[in-house]
């Protein structure tokens, strides 16, 4: 407050409070704040209030005319605004961090300026040439854009920021594969059958190239289903890429499981074959069967027998390996696990033709 302000406010409040019959006390009083008008009535039956009624409303009356000349005044006012850029592009992308507001010096008359700090109407448009690599971005006063009542200041200088460095890389899509986050527990007696399903298998990543090329995979949530006996249909939320400047087509993928009620079985007689056999030779197995358990789920168990399972021996390549006896190899029966195999060798004897 200036020193006129003072004496002026001094003098309202000194005359005001002098003469009584200037607000009467049966009207209501104005009580002025610097956002604007709120109504006092008159309190009832109040001897305090009675008593410094007048004071307290030539006060602020005094307050409120002071408030009117200050506004009418021309001021210089430091502020923030925000930065607005245009920065999708459909083949390009910025990679780096674009400055969030910009902070200028206004000047104007008191009232648009009090007006200004109550709405911010106000913003720095920032444009640019889009092309791959590093670009030097410049900006001055006239990137400011002011609306409504602001528009009635004038900007007299962008303080910051004068300049920025923008990096832009061109954007690239591809398909990477999902990665199970999740464990699924069976109940005692009860397993997992054949492979865990993802429906999709892949997502399609969209980003910069230098961040899209480096992604071999996206994560599901860490999910754990366990005590499961039934098969497992669930939908599950993907992880967010590691950048915000990534996106996912989808956000979520399907998981079935197929969990069934835990089957072993032994089975005897497997015969034993040789291959890779020297020209017009055969070969005696010594034993000529074996016996093994297999395990799995009680579905595929039950139908399985020893015709279903091949145990081979390879002449060839053991016989390299100067061996005398010979270890068997089974082939592979999908969701099915073998164990207990007895013998584990066997002897050959070649017999020509």
């Amino acid at each position: 407050m200036t020193t006129d302000h003072t004496r002026f406010y001094i003098f309202a409040s000194q005359h005001l409070c002098a003469d009584s019959d200037v607000l009467p006390s049966s009207e209501l009083f104005y009580v002025v704040e610097m956002s604007g008008l709120a109504l006092l009535k008159k309190p009832k039956n109040n001897k305090l209030g009675e008593r410094y009624k007048l004071k307290i409303a030539s006060t602020l009356f005094a307050v409120f005319i002071w408030f009117l000349v200050v506004t009418g005044g021309t001021f210089e006012y430091v502020t923030t605004i925000p930065i607005s850029a245009a920065d999708h592009n459909d083949r390009y992308i910025v990679t780096s961090e674009i400055p969030k507001d910009a902070q200028i010096r206004l000047r104007g008359q008191g009232k648009f300026l009090l007006a200004y700090r109550l709405f911010r109407e106000g913003k720095l448009f920032v444009d640019f040439n889009w092309e791959s690599g590093q670009n030097t971005v410049r900006l001055s006063k006239e990137n400011v854009l002011l609306t409504g009542n602001a528009k009635n200041l004038t900007v007299l200088e962008l303080i910051h920021p004068k300049s920025f460095t923008l990096f832009v890389e061109e954007r690239v899509s591809k398909k990477v594969r999902i990665k199970p986050g999740f464990t699924i527990k069976t109940l005692p007696g009860y397993t997992l059958v054949g492979d865990i399903v993802l429906d999709p298998p892949e997502v399609k990543v969209t980003g910069p190239q230098s961040m899209v090329d480096s992604l071999a995979f996206i994560k599901t949530k860490t999910v754990e289903w366990d005590k499961q006996k039934y098969p497992l249909r669930r939908r599950i939320a993907l992880m967010p890429p590691p950048s915000h400047k990534l996106s996912l087509e989808s956000e979520k993928v399907a998981v079935f499981a197929d969990i069934q009620k835990l089957m072993e079985k032994k089975i005897d007689r497997v015969p034993v074959q040789v291959v890779n056999l020297p020209p017009r030779t055969s070969a005696l197995v010594i034993p000529s069967t074996l016996s093994l358990v297999i395990e799995g789920g009680v579905q595929v168990i039950a139908t399985l027998d020893e015709g279903d399972i091949r145990a081979t021996i390879d002449y060839r390549h053991q016989n390299e390996e100067g061996n005398k006896d010979f270890p068997v190899k089974l082939a592979p029966i999908p969701q099915v696990r073998f164990r207990d195999i007895r013998p584990e060798r066997f002897k050959i004897v070649l017999e020509r033709r």
